[in-house]
């Protein structure tokens, strides 16, 4: 269980989630699917507290947020101190700094560590999380899509 509450269930290889398995948010959101390399990877089904149900090909590399909530321009930037977003399947708000401990993330990972913002209110943590405001929904029509490309994202 991580410290927002949210936990998994589901194979483990070397610490990391593998094969089959169960995300429980702290919302009553679930992921079932598959995991890779601690990634969701492939098939799977997300289901919202409201019943509704999403079947699909899921990846970490990527977001998907409700183009009718987005204002533009959009801006990509490194967090700083004081940025608050609400993730994705919690109920409150949450410091971005306290979200990237509770990952466990090294400091060259949080120095590495983008943002995608509109006038400083925090879209997504760039290939961790969306903000809960941004998700899709049953009344979503359209999505905008973030791929996330780790050649470009890292100093690999």
């Amino acid at each position: 269980m991580w410290p927002d509450g949210t936990r998994y269930v589901g194979g483990v290889v070397d610490g990391k989630r593998t094969g089959k398995g169960t995300i429980f948010w702290q919302d009553g959101t679930r992921f079932v699917g598959n995991f890779e390399n601690d990634q969701r990877s492939g098939p799977g089904t997300m289901i919202l507290p409201d019943g509704e149900v999403y079947n699909g090909i899921f990846k970490d590399d990527e977001h998907l947020l409700d183009y009718s909530k987005l204002s533009f321009p959009l801006e990509i930037r490194k967090w700083k101190k004081g940025d608050v977003f609400q993730p994705f399947g919690m109920k409150g708000t949450k410091k971005v700094s306290d979200f990237l401990i509770d990952l466990k993330c090294s400091t060259l990972q949080k120095e590495n560590t983008w943002l995608l913002c509109r006038e400083n209110k925090v879209l997504a943590i760039i290939g961790h999380r969306i903000d809960e405001h941004y998700k899709i929904d049953k009344k979503t029509k359209f999505a905008y899509k973030i791929l996330i490309n780790e050649k470009y994202w890292s100093n690999g």
